[in-house]
C-alpha cells in the first residue's frame, strides 16, 4: 500500500487532485454569484457543479497516465520523472497550487467576512417581506383588506374625482366593522395608473384581500364593476357589475359592502352590518361637492384649497349635519395659515376652530373627526390640545395610520423621540406606501432635532427630500441640523434647495408660522441652525 502512494505521488496524482479540488471550488463560487445576476436557474448552476464532479475521476485517472513535461503530456512511461525538466515543472505546478490556494483563502476570507454577511441581510429581508403579509394577516385575523382606488373609465377625466369617492367611502364603510383591517387610502392610492400584480400588491402591503373595480359615470346613470381577489390562495371569491341611477349611489356602496363581508365572513354578517351600516341620511348633491373638495384637498396647493374651501362652503349648506364636512374645512383653514397663503391668521384659525368644534358636536367618535381637531390645534400651537386629540383618534381607530402619525409627531414636539419613533414605526407598518411618508420623515426629523439628535433629524429629513425633492420642510431640517453640527458647507446646501423653493423665506416669517416647537428654546436653537446655513432675518 505504501508502494501505491509513493507512485500517486510520483506521478504527481496528489498535485492534479488538490488543484482541481481548488479550481473547482472556486468556479463554483463563481456560479454561485454570478448566474444569479444573469436570471441563470438553478438548475444551470447545479449542472455546472455536476459537471465538475464527474471531471474529477478522468482528472485523476489522466495524472496516472501522464506526465506534464518541457515538451508537453507524455505517457508516464516514456518521461524519466528525474530529469531536471519535469522536476521543474513539479515545482512549478506546486507553485501554482499554492497561487490557487491563496487565491481560494482569499476568497474565502472575503465571502466570510463582507460578502456572506451582505447575503444575510438580503435573505433576512427577503424572508421577512415574504412571511410580512402572513404575519400581518395572523395579527388582523385574517380579515385585510386593500381597495385599490377604482378606475375612472368615463372618457372624462372631470370624473376622476367621483371614482375617488366611490373607493373613500367604500374604505370607510368597511373600516367600521371590527372585524376588518383595511388599509388607508394613502397606501392603496400609491398604486393609482399603476399596472402593478395584484399578488404583488398584496404582499407588499401585507394583505390578504385585494378590491379592485371601475367607475363608468354618464349623465344620471353609473356602472360599477368590482372584483375582490383572495391573493393569498391566488383566487377570485367576488365579482359583480352594477347599473343604477346615480340617485341609488349610497345604497349600492353598502350592497358592495355587504358583498365583500358575505364573501369573506358570512357568519359575521347580520350582526356585524346591523352595528356599521352608515345610519345618517346623507344629501347626494353635497356629497358630489365633499368628494370634489376632497380631491383638490388632496393636491395640497393654494389654488386647491381655495377651491376645496368653496366646495365644503357649500356641501355644508346642501347638508350641515355631516361632521366631517366641517372637520375637512377646519384643516383647511389651519394649512392656509402653515403655508403662509392666509391674509389674516387669526381669522383663519378662528375659522379652523370653530369648525373643528362643530364637527365634534355632529360626531365626537369618528376617528377623522377627532384627529382633524387634533390637527386644527396641532398649528395653533396648542400642542398638549393636540397631543390628547390624536390620542383619542388612535383608541377610536387603532388602525389609522395618519392618526398614528400625527400622535408621533406631538410626542417628537414634546421632546419624546423614543414615543415618536414608536408611532411611526407603527404608521409604516399599517400604511408602508403612504403617499405621505415623506410627510413623516419630517416629522421624525422635527422629533430627533428637539431631542438634541442633529444627526439622526439630518438623516430623517434626507429620507424626505429624497422621496419628495419639492418637500421645503425636509430641506429646512437638513439645513438648521447640519448648522448646529457646525457642517456649514453642508448647511448652506440644503439652505439653497430651500430657498429655490422659498425665495422669499426669512427667520421671521418661521418664528411666526412654524407649529413644530412647544418649547421656544427648541424653535430658537433650530432657527439659529438655519441662521448658520445662510438664512436671513
Amino acid at each position: 500500500m505504501g508502494q501505491f502512494f509513493e507512485e500517486l505521488k510520483r506521478r504527481n496524482v496528489f498535485r492534479i487532485g488538490i488543484a482541481y479540488l481548488v479550481a473547482a471550488w472556486l468556479a463554483i463560487q463563481v456560479v454561485e454569484t454570478l448566474f444569479p445576476l444573469f436570471s441563470l436557474s438553478d438548475a444551470t448552476a447545479r449542472a455546472v457543479v455536476i459537471i465538475l464532479a464527474i471531471g474529477f475521476i478522468p482528472a485523476l485517472i489522466l495524472a496516472w497516465v501522464f506526465e506534464l513535461t518541457p515538451e508537453g503530456l507524455k505517457r508516464d512511461r516514456d518521461a524519466d520523472p528525474t530529469a531536471p525538466g519535469i522536476v521543474r515543472m513539479a515545482k512549478r505546478f506546486d507553485r501554482m497550487i499554492l497561487v490557487l490556494l491563496v487565491v481560494a483563502l482569499g476568497y474565502f476570507a472575503v465571502d466570510k467576512f463582507v460578502l456572506d454577511p451582505a447575503r444575510d441581510i438580503a435573505r433576512e429581508q427577503e424572508v421577512t417581506e415574504q412571511v410580512r403579509t402572513e404575519v400581518l394577516v395572523e395579527s388582523y385575523g385574517e380579515k385585510s383588506i386593500a381597495v385599490l382606488p377604482f378606475t375612472n373609465i368615463s372618457g372624462d377625466p372631470d370624473q376622476d374625482y367621483f371614482a375617488e369617492g366611490i373607493t373613500e367611502d367604500i374604505i370607510t364603510d368597511l373600516s367600521r366593522f371590527g372585524l376588518f383591517f383595511v388599509l388607508s387610502r394613502n397606501s392603496t392610492f400609491a398604486y393609482k395608473g399603476t399596472s402593478t400584480d395584484v399578488k404583488d400588491i398584496a404582499r407588499e402591503l401585507g394583505v390578504q384581500y385585494v378590491l379592485e373595480g371601475s367607475v363608468q359615470k354618464s349623465g344620471d346613470r353609473v356602472r360599477i364593476t368590482g372584483q375582490l381577489i383572495d391573493a393569498i390562495e391566488d383566487k377570485h371569491i367576488w365579482a359583480e357589475r352594477y347599473d343604477r341611477k346615480i340617485e341609488d349611489i349610497f345604497e349600492l356602496q353598502d350592497e358592495i359592502s355587504q358583498s365583500i363581508v358575505a364573501s369573506v365572513a358570512p357568519e359575521y354578517l347580520s350582526a356585524e352590518m346591523t352595528r356599521a351600516h352608515r345610519k345618517e341620511t346623507r344629501t347626494l348633491d353635497a356629497w358630489d361637492s365633499f368628494m370634489r373638495a376632497y380631491w383638490h384637498f388632496m393636491r395640497f396647493t393654494k389654488d386647491d384649497i381655495a377651491t376645496a374651501q368653496d366646495l365644503l362652503r357649500e356641501a355644508i349648506e346642501l347638508d350641515p349635519n355631516q361632521a366631517n364636512y366641517h372637520a375637512l374645512l377646519g384643516v383647511t383653514h389651519a394649512l392656509e395659515v402653515f403655508y403662509g397663503w392666509s391674509g389674516s391668521p387669526e381669522e383663519s384659525f378662528r375659522k379652523a376652530l370653530e369648525s373643528a368644534e362643530r364637527g365634534l358636536a355632529l360626531d365626537d367618535q369618528d376617528a377623522q373627526v377627532i384627529r382633524s381637531a387634533g390637527v386644527v390645534h396641532f398649528f395653533m400651537k396648542n400642542h398638549d390640545t393636540a397631543l390628547a386629540y390624536y390620542k383619542r383618534a388612535v383608541q377610536a381607530n387603532p388602525y389609522d395610520a395618519e392618526s398614528q402619525a400625527l400622535l408621533g409627531a406631538a410626542f417628537g414636539v414634546a421632546g419624546d423621540y423614543d414615543a415618536a419613533l414608536h408611532q411611526f414605526e407603527t404608521a409604516m407598518r399599517l400604511s408602508p406606501r403612504d403617499l405621505h411618508i415623506a410627510t413623516w420623515y419630517s416629522y421624525l426629523g422635527i422629533a430627533a432635532f428637539v431631542a438634541g439628535r442633529h444627526e439622526e433629524a439630518a438623516e430623517w429629513s434626507i429620507q424626505a427630500t429624497q422621496l419628495n425633492p419639492q418637500f421645503p420642510g425636509g430641506h429646512r431640517t437638513v439645513a438648521s441640523s447640519y448648522g448646529n453640527l457646525g457642517r456649514l458647507k453642508e448647511a448652506a446646501a440644503a439652505r439653497e434647495k430651500l430657498q429655490d423653493l422659498q425665495p422669499h423665506l426669512t427667520i421671521a416669517q418661521l418664528r411666526e408660522s412654524l407649529p413644530y416647537f412647544k418649547n421656544p428654546e427648541d424653535l430658537e436653537r433650530y432657527l439659529d441652525g438655519l441662521r448658520k446655513a445662510g438664512l436671513l432675518e
